[in-house]
């Protein structure tokens, strides 16, 4: 055949093949339509129409002949089924169908049966013979359906055909079907207990099976018919574990689960000796198999060989072959993403393993805390039960169980108790540190644990106790009483066992008696001073005397203690004359006590310590007894008290009832271990075909699917995949590529530390962080400039959920219109609804356009002459967002921000304001000017359309470029990914390659994107007034003239200064780099350092031969300098440190001197005018450091003449100088190294003498410790090299704490004083004397976005002086009287402002206005944006709707005429200028616009501009303008987060607002951003939420429009009762709306406003449905939801109000709407009434159906589907016991606080012998909370409504909601005798009720 032959047939068959695929596909399409499923463009929501007109089809639809109209009913069934509708009534019209030939019927039908055929048996049983029928269908959906619906079918009688039924499907060949059938045996079984033993027959048949699929399920059938049959799990039990890694996760955890309880019954204990229940970490034991090989590896090591090197034989445990297999193959499922699965490994292993080998189990449990909170709980309790016998496990990840301020109770409480468990001599001062900080909580009860958690630690560890007692003895002076209380009673149980040490506690706690007032400490107080009389003969008497002043004032439980102590006192001292007086004095006034404890106390300790008559003594022999022993019987050893949160390790890891800490029905313990090894041969049985039986190996590699081709290691283990239907049953597997992997092995731990970095790091930068004008910081990236790349960590799959329905057959997977329309809140193929709603969009923008709504002017002079009184008569409102920067496109960070603006404005209008929202535009500063260079540079390369740009010819060049920029990556480089040139990025923002050469002039970039911006936020439906918009720079000659005015008069004011001053400086960019100059490091500054000149005084020997040679270093003295924060320690050097492996400069400074530090010390050193001449680096030298090493030095302060340079591991080059001095008095760092060299020299190739004899130094003082402070916190801390580096860090911060805050120097020429005030003084002598000097160097790493890496630099340069004490002053005065909504955003201000100094305002770079007074510079960024919303009050007077002032505006007025004395006269700051040329009344306009408007409302920014543009806009207002004119609030928000995670363009999670709009809609993406969040935390924009939007949108306009055509045939006249019940719930809502809508609260504003309103529409229109809804009720909701919604959905809004209402004017101007009436609350009581009594009935129903379910017996055989009646008794009044407690709780209210006195109301419960009534307490502590949030009218419980009236009134609902009939209401005192029981039970508002059939 020839070719061309060959090519002609090949592209005929092509053809041909592509044809008949599209009529495939046409005709599926054309199926799926014919059977009523949804194609492309269809939609499912349909089938959640409830009207009544659809439900009465559905009969019909069931009757038809046509398919099609039958599936259509029974799709709208399963719909109402998924929304909790009962439509049990349609039952017998479906189960006719189960007999239909069209099998997508049936699979509907059955799922119907499934749901309802328990409650009708009898009608499913008419289809029994259908079902066995269909267990022989050809489609095993079918079978397997056919049999759950058998044995759903609760009728015993037909137990043998279920029977039989499940006996045919376990043989079935589908493994579906067959795991049907084992689903099915419990529910034969607890049909039919009778059918056990053939039950039993199937489910060892089951247990052969070799499906994944099928075990699991058969194994939870084995639980529930033989749990302990293991005789059938011997032949199975290899298979079991090879199979394990491929369940899914419901079966995985129930074989764990019968895996334990097997080798609990099977296998030998592995911790013969106990190790399991010590608390140590078990030693290294050989555990062995049976062919001597050690446990888990490879180790081919004999016993004997074991034995010859130490091993004793008791350490040698050896393993049953079986059991280890057992645990091998569990060690991967550690990795499961299932938390559930991971929980039952670590049962079995914490069971089931030796002890050192549990230790596997606490990485990944400790890693499910990364889940919600409940499993944090679940896993929590588990940890602390296993922490409470094994703390070793967890030991290492204490820090874990941090207790974080916004958790749940508990989960702290869990967390207190897991700290208190796995404490230890390691960790012990670091928790208390951290315990430190839990006592400053403001949850008293939290407070108290903590408190209890010190006290056990102090028992537990008892290295630990003298610091535990120190802790608790100085919370002792705390001023929380609290604090104080629980701290007294725990110091006292560990004073019981007191040593001479302790008595000064002992003291103490005397002394501060007076001052605690909480009774059971001041009584554990005079306890433990009795129980210390003894040795503390003069305190006890001192005590006694106090107390005895105030007994009749002390509660109960501290007079008793008064009372013991004096007869403590007087067993020691019994003839001491005042002794005796005070006992008698104090016995006398306990004579009359009220107590009984107290008089029954005081008469047995006078009979013992009062002497007698002797005829009295005579006649009391055993009284006199007593006395004799009565020392003992005070002074005995008490046990000491109990602390709380013992954690209770009675039950089962992983049980309910651990959970519930009670044994829960069915529970049972674990059996203990057999004494003797059962018989293993049982388990060696003939291999199962495609199984290795005994010879399975499985290795840790992975689990699931992901690990078939390496699971097994011999060679006879099949890899066997499962495919087909099999397949399906894998779930365990990770999502693709998704772990980290660690060799061959996949490190889930790994995965989960990495993601959840990135996520921590994502959440602090912000996906909108540019919408300010400081946000100008991606260079290079015109539209990058928000895009921070971040992930959130994956949610895990923790569902254990009905296994019937875990994993349907592929071809079965659930529909997904219907999947995605069951979960409510996702619309597919919605885009039909939302074009619709968007039609409406256009509409309403030409309405406001053709009326400018938007354009607000303040009242002309003309029409309102007098200023004073205007704003009264006129109120105004002026909000605005800070103008975005114009190098992209807006995105739904900027459409956040902007949105609370919008929404305040729209609110405003409809309150009656002239609510101004202007909108200008930045583009000052860096970043257009950085990419339009760069844009010119590739120009250069490329040519104009970069034609010559050859990727491959640049390959090379480009990975060259990212090797040396591979430790510096940017914000750009992270957004742009692989796009390198600055071309590229504009191409990506969808810019023609031709048209990109235009951006290389950085001014047309002002003119590109603004216009976008303006289109986009028509579109989103802004109430902009456009005439007022602008563009920054001197792009803007009026703008340009403006920011002039103000930079002179700032100067004028001496705000502007010119001075040195230390700022970040590019040496590339030749200028200062400020915040928005930079790539990266924006917010970092200058750090100070004390620079420490080290004079050479020898050279090391190596570094002689580098250095010798060197000519230039003749005749200088070389200093090495060090950089240090902590001058005042230099006394404390002992030597020198150098990194070994850095490379060293020596550096010339002048004719003399030279310096010895790293290249990056030189770049900062040469332009902070330390160098002889600025700004030139000239090397002399170069030497690494470990050539350095030996050499000395002289340390100015030293004590030493002279110390050695000496090697450190942990030296920085990236921070200081390289160079470090050493104090190893102090810095726990050197003490560490220094003792490491110490004991080591050879290592560390030093000599000895170098550092032997030079010992630390004490230099100063602090109370914790001591004088040698590094010392006492290594040895604390067990810090024992310089290698511990978590340690060390905690030490470093501990150590200068507590030095600088709290030392005192003890050495030098300020001995005695505060190292605070010392320290400035050394700093100052050391530089006066030449020894230091002031060094400064960047915070961290800055680069500037040319990617030069910053320095520090002191120059002369103009900044702004923020900070000056009477600026500062002014500031904070406005801060004061400003709104900032949130108290998280006023103290963020005032720490700003705290710390905020003088800013540099001008750089020479960039775009922007030039310095007026020094034209060589211009205007930065931040500097020029300050009060720009000043100028939006007169800029649409000055140019004529131009940005940039092309236009002159309607005032005639040109550029060059706005001087500053113009500027000054329009602000009122100024007379009006004659010579101008401008007329006057031109300039009152102007004037007249800015007294109007000014002062703004509301500022609305990102919270992360708080640190620097909003602070310099507060300090810029108060500069410029008098108090009347200061800002009145300002709203700081959160992030934006797109469906919970960072917004970010690399990886796709990413919407403009174009985007935004054109995906949902304006409405409806602005209806998402209000319900995003309206707080300082990270808000969320859900997609979901969005698509909701659109429907109920969508739907409330469908009802709106059907209401409205058919409004006269609607009800009117008078008002029924629920007419009057939806005017006071509407008049209730519309008050929390607008309250909501003031407050900014815009998510509560949709919760009342629509949801809540939407609900009272739909609980209305349900009461109406016989009577219908009443005309005007029906407008007054559509006009009142219209105006609700009007803020935030305008388009919608303006539709309704005029296109169905027939409105005059636009909604945004009608005035927002108010209550009619005051809200009737009892109505609303009424109605709520109804409703929770309707409830209360109905759940009755469904309660005793359960019960009949489930097998209970019942006392009746009630059928809820007949006819039934119904009885609700009525009570007139409470039972006489509550209203007694209530009498005597009012005893203990106190009105003025709203609070309760507990101890005195349980006291007045006491007297009355009220207590001993288990309902009491539960009763007084609801009522309790009830009159706590309410008030004391709560105390009056009388129904505000006639309880029998509504309830006659409410009967046809009862009727129509319910179906009783007839209904009889009764009162309590009128029921009969049979009714009696049922009637006691009711209360007023809350009545009882009985139910049965006619």
């Amino acid at each position: 055949m020839e070719v061309s032959d060959y090519i002609n047939k090949a592209m005929t068959f092509a053809e041909n093949a592509a044809k008949l695929s599209q009529k495939m596909s046409q005709g599926l399409v054309d199926n799926a339509r014919e059977f009523g499923f949804p194609a492309a463009g269809d939609s499912g929501a349909q089938y959640f129409d409830t009207s009544e007109e659809k439900m009465r089809n559905i009969k019909r639809q069931l009757d038809s002949r046509n398919d099609r109209e039958k599936l259509d009913g029974l799709k709208r069934l399963i719909a109402m089924i998924s929304k909790g509708r009962d439509v049990s009534e349609f039952f017998p019209d479906v189960v006719k169908n189960v007999v239909s030939q069209n099998i997508e019927v049936r699979k509907l039908v059955y799922i119907y049966l499934l749901r309802y055929a328990e409650q009708e048996p009898d009608l499913a049983l008419l289809s029994i013979n259908s079902f066995q029928k269909d267990l022989s269908d050809k489609n095993q959906i079918i079978r397997a359906m056919a049999l759950r619906v058998m044995s759903g079918i609760r009728v015993p009688v037909i137990s043998p055909i279920v029977l039989l039924g499940i006996k045919k499907c376990s043989t079935d060949s589908s493994a579906y079907v067959r795991k049907a059938a084992a689903h099915a045996i419990p529910k034969c079984y607890s049909l039919d207990a009778s059918q056990k033993d053939a039950l039993i027959e199937i489910i060892a048949s089951l247990l052969k099976d070799r499906s994944t699929i099928t075990i699991g399920s058969t194994i939870m059938a084995f639980n529930e018919v033989c749990p302990n049959r293991f005789d059938l799990i011997h032949p199975c039990f290899r298979k079991l574990c090879g199979l394990l890694a491929d369940c899914d996760e419901w079966g995985q955890m129930a074989i764990l689960g019968v895996m334990l309880r097997y080798g609990r019954s099977q296998f030998l204990n592995p911790n013969p000796h106990g190790e399991d229940q010590s608390r140590e970490p078990p030693k290294e034991m050989r555990v062995v198999k049976r062919d001597d090989r050690h446990f888990y590896t490879d180790s081919e090591t004999d016993e004997d060989s074991t034995a010859e090197n130490g091993t004793e034989v008791d350490d040698i445990v050896q393993l049953d072959e079986d059991h280890e297999l057992l645990l091998k193959s569990c060690i991967p499922l550690l990795q499961s993403r299932n938390s559930g699965v991971v929980l039952a490994v670590a049962r079995l292993f914490y069971h089931l393993a030796p002890a050192v080998e549990a230790q596997k189990i606490a990485k990944p449990l400790v890693r499910l805390l990364r889940n919600h909170r409940e499993m944090q709980y679940v896993v929590l309790k588990n940890i602390a039960v296993m922490a409470t016998s094994r703390p070793y496990l967890f030991e290492p990840y204490f820090q874990q169980f941090y207790v974080r301020s916004a958790e749940p109770v508990f989960i702290r409480d869990i967390k207190l108790d897991i700290l208190t468990s796995i404490c230890s001599e390691s960790n012990i001062y670091t928790l208390l540190n951290e315990f430190q900080q839990y006592v400053k909580s403001p949850n008293k009860d939290f407070v108290a644990a903590t408190i209890q958690a010190i006290g056990r630690c102090a028992t537990n560890v008892t290295a630990g106790a003298d610091r535990c007692m120190r802790l608790l003895m100085k919370l002792l002076h705390s001023t929380n009483e609290i604090v104080v209380a629980e701290s007294v009673i725990v110091v006292t149980r560990l004073l019981q066992t007191c040593d001479e040490n302790r008595l000064k506690s002992v003291i103490a706690l005397a002394k501060l008696l007076d001052t605690i007032h909480v009774p059971m400490a001041r009584a554990n107080i005079i306890w433990l001073i009795g129980q210390h009389a003894e040795t503390l003969p003069k305190v006890g008497p001192d005590v006694l005397r106090q107390a005895v002043k105030s007994f009749t004032a002390e509660t109960n439980v501290t007079k008793l203690q008064v009372l013991t102590l004096s007869a403590k006192l007087i067993c020691l001292n019994p003839d001491h004359p005042t002794l005796n007086t005070l006992n008698q004095y104090v016995l006398n006034l306990a004579r009359y006590d009220p107590s009984y404890d107290v008089r029954d106390r005081a008469r047995f300790l006078r009979a013992l310590t009062i002497p007698q008559h002797n005829q009295e003594q005579q006649q009391q022999p055993g009284l006199n007894a007593l006395k004799e022993h009565a020392k003992r019987i005070l002074f005995s050893d008490k046990e000491p008290p109990a602390l709380d949160g013992e954690v209770s390790t009675e039950y089962t890891i992983g049980s309910l009832s651990l959970l519930a800490n009670q044994a829960l029905p069915d529970y049972e313990p674990l059996d203990d271990y057999p004494e003797e090894q059962p018989d293993p041969s049982v388990r060696d049985v003939e291999e199962l075909e495609g199984w290795a039986g005994s010879r399975t190996m499985v290795v840790e590699q992975g689990f699931g699917s992901d690990s078939f081709e390496s699971r097994y290691r011999e060679t006879g283990m099949a890899s066997t995949a499962l495919s087909g239907i099999e397949a399906t049953g894998f779930h365990g597997g990770y999502a693709g590529g998704a772990a980290k992997k660690k060799g061959d092995d996949y490190d889930l731990d790994a995965f989960y530390e990495d993601t959840s970095d990135e996520y921590d790091d994502s959440s602090e930068d912000d996906s909108d962080d540019d919408e300010e004008e400081n946000s100008d910081e991606d260079e290079e990236s015109s539209e990058y400039t928000d895009d921070d790349s971040g992930e959130s960590e994956e949610d895990d799959d923790d569902s254990s959920s009905d296994p019937d329905d875990k994993h349907p057959p592929p071809m079965q997977r659930p529909n997904g219109n219907h999947e995605r329309a069951t979960k409510g809140a996702y619309i597919e193929n919605a885009t039909a609804k939302r074009d619709a709603l968007r039609a409406l969009e256009s509409k309403a923008r030409q309405l406001w356009d053709e009326t400018k709504a938007f354009e607000i002017d303040a009242p002309t002079i003309e029409e309102h002459a007098n200023s004073t009184d205007m704003h009264e008569l006129y109120p105004k409102y002026m909000a605005c967002m800070a103008y975005p920067y114009m190098n992209g496109r807006l995105h739904l960070g900027h459409a956040f921000t902007l949105s609370k603006v919008e929404f305040a404005i729209a609110y405003e209008r409809m309150k009656g304001k002239r609510a101004l929202f202007p909108q200008g535009f930045h583009v000052t500063g860096m970043p257009i000017k950085a990419c339009a260079d760069k844009l010119l540079r590739e120009m250069e390369l490329f040519g104009k359309s970069f034609e010559n740009y050859d990727e491959a010819a640049l390959a090379k060049d480009l990975s060259e470029k990212a090797e040396v920029n591979k430790n510096v990556k940017s914000k750009v480089a992270a957004k742009t990914g692989n796009v390198t040139y600055q071309f590229q990025i504009m191409e990506q923002l969808g810019i023609p390659r031709e048209e990109i050469h235009k951006f290389a002039d950085p001014y047309y970039w002002t003119t590109f994107f603004p216009p976008h911006a303006m289109k986009d936020l028509d579109a989103f439906g802004s109430k902009i007034d456009w005439r007022r918009s602008f563009i920054t720079t001197d792009a803007n000659p009026y703008y340009d003239a403006f920011v002039r005015w103000q930079m002179n008069t700032l100067k004028l004011k001496n705000k502007v200064k010119f001075g040195e001053r230390y700022t970040i400086y590019s040496i590339k960019d030749q200028q200062p780099c400020m915040d928005h100059d930079r790539q990266s490091g924006e917010a970092l500054g200058p750090q100070e350092y004390t620079a420490l000149k080290m004079t050479v005084l020898d050279w090391s020997d190596k570094a002689k031969e580098v250095l010798g040679q060197v000519k230039e270093l003749e005749g200088k003295n070389v200093h090495m300098v060090a950089a240090t924060l902590r001058p005042e320690t230099m006394y404390g050097q002992t030597n020198c440190f150098v990194g070994n492996d850095i490379t060293y400069g020596i550096y010339n400074v002048n004719d003399k001197d030279a310096f010895l530090i790293t290249e990056r010390a030189a770049r900062n050193m040469a332009h902070q005018k330390i160098y002889a001449q600025e700004g030139v680096i000239n090397k002399l030298a170069e030497i690494k450091g470990a050539d350095i090493v030996g050499t000395k030095i002289k340390a100015p302060l030293s004590t030493y003449e002279h110390v050695y340079v000496l090697p450190m591991d942990n030296v920085s080059p990236t921070k200081g100088t390289g160079v470090v001095t050493s104090v190893p008095s102090d810095s726990p760092d050197d003490f560490a190294t220094v003792n490491d060299l110490k004991k080591k020299p050879e290592y560390y190739k030093i000599k000895a003498e170098w550092i032997a004899d030079y010992d630390p130094v004490p230099i100063l003082e602090t109370p914790s410790y001591g004088t040698l402070t590094a010392l006492t916190l290594c040895k604390e801390l067990k810090i024992n090299s310089q290698k511990d580096v978590n340690q060390l860090a905690k030490a470093k911060e501990l150590a200068y704490k507590e030095s600088f805050y709290q030392g005192t120097m003890v050495i030098g020429k300020y001995k005695g004083e505060k190292v605070q005030d010392a320290k400035p003084k050394i700093k100052d002598e050391l530089i006066k004397a030449g020894e230091a000097f002031v060094y400064n160097e960047p915070e961290g790493l800055i680069m500037s976005r040319s990617g030069d890496e910053c320095i520090v630099a002191l120059m002369d340069q103009w900044y702004l002086d923020y900070g000056e004490d009477n600026w500062k002053a002014e500031t904070k005065k406005c801060l004061e009287r400003s709104n900032t909504f949130t108290n998280e955003t006023r103290h963020q201000f005032e720490q700003t402002l705290d710390w905020l100094n003088q800013w540099a305002c001008a750089r020479s770079f960039g775009l922007g206005t030039k310095l007026p007074w020094d034209t060589q510079y211009l205007v930065e960024s931040l500097s020029d944006s300050t009060i720009y919303m000043a100028y939006y009050t007169v800029a649409h007077l000055l140019h004529g709707g131009s940005l940039d002032g092309s236009k002159v505006g309607p005032l005639g007025i040109r550029p060059e005429q706005m001087t500053d004395e113009v500027w000054s006269y329009i602000f009122k700051l100024g007379p009006y200028p004659a010579d101008c040329g401008i007329p006057q009344a031109s300039l009152d306009k102007m004037q007249r616009e800015f007294d109007y408007f000014y002062p703004l409302d509301v500022r609305v920014s990102g919270k992360d501009l708080i640190p620097n543009h909003l602070t310099f806009f507060l300090y810029n207002h108060t500069a410029m303008f008098p108090e009347d004119k200061w800002p009145l609030g300002i709203r700081s928000n959160g992030h934006l987060l797109l469906d919970s995670k960072k917004m970010s363009k690399s990886t796709g999670n990413f919407l403009t607002v174009a985007d935004a709009v054109e995906k949902y809609g304006a409405d409806a993406a602005r209806f998402a951003l209000a319900d995003a969040g309206d707080t300082v935390e990270d808000a969320n924009f859900e997609d979901s939420t969005a698509n909701a939007a659109i429907l109920r949108l969508f739907t409330l306009l469908e009802w709106c429009e059907e209401q409205i055509a058919k409004v006269d045939s609607l009800r009117t006249g008078e008002y029924s009762f629920y007419d009057k019940v939806f005017i006071n719930e509407l008049n209730k809502l519309l008050k929390a709306t607008d309250e909501a809508y003031a407050a900014t609260y815009y998510r509560d504003a949709l919760k009342y406003g629509v949801f809540e309103f939407q609900a009272a529409r739909d609980h209305y229109q349900q009461a109406c449905l016989e009577s219908g809804m009443h005309k005007d009720l029906v407008l007054k909701y559509i006009e009142l939801q219209t105006l609700t919604l009007a803020p935030v959905c305008p388009h919608w809004s303006e539709h309704v109000w005029r296109d169905i209402l027939k409105k005059e004017g636009t909604v945004t101007s009608v005035t927002f709407p108010q209550p009619s009436a005051p809200v009737d609350e009892s109505i609303l009581e009424a109605a709520e009434y109804i409703r929770r009594t309707i409830k209360s009935i109905r759940d009755a129903e469904i309660n005793l159906q359960k019960k009949k379910k489930k097998g209970k017996q019942v006392e009746s055989n009630y059928n809820p589907n007949a006819a039934k009646s119904l009885k609700i008794f009525v009570a007139n009044k409470f039972p006489e016991w509550e209203e007694e407690i209530l009498a005597l709780a009012k005893t203990g209210y106190d009105e003025a606080t709203g609070k309760f006195d507990d101890v005195k109301v349980r006291q007045a419960l006491g007297s009355k012998g009220l207590l001993k009534n288990k309902r009491v307490m539960p009763f007084y502590q609801a009522q309790k909370r009830i009159i706590e949030n309410t008030g004391v009218s709560a105390f009056d419980r009388a129904l505000k409504f006639d309880e029998i009236a509504i309830l006659e009134t409410a009967q046809s609902e009862f009727k129509r909601a319910l179906g009783f009939s007839p209904i009889h209401i009764i009162k309590v005192e009128d029921a009969s005798e049979e009714d009696k029981r049922a009637a006691d039970n009711s209360a007023p508002g809350n009545p009882s009720f009985s139910f049965k059939n006619e």
